[in-house]
């Protein structure tokens, strides 16, 4: 819009409310850039890695014992 200031202190008050804008234009800006790093951060729900990073960490199991002594019994039988 078209804004005429008939004295200084009119023409600060329009500048003033220029700049606002502007620095309003650029905290949407950001705003809107932090929500699409943090959306974009997670996987989708139904996606692979999204439900085997929600599944929790199965026990490890111990290793097998080897099982020494009765191929042992069974060479000595031989």
């Amino acid at each position: 819009m078209k804004a005429v200031a008939h004295s200084q202190a009119e023409y600060d008050h329009i500048i003033g409310i220029r700049d606002n804008l502007a620095k309003a234009n650029e905290v949407v800006l950001l705003a809107v850039i932090v929500w699409w790093i943090a959306t974009l951060w997670f996987d989708e729900p139904g996606s692979p890695a999204a439900t085997a990073s929600a599944l929790p960490a199965a026990p490890e199991e111990p290793a097998p014992v080897a099982q020494a002594e009765p191929e042992i019994a069974e060479a000595e039988s031989e």
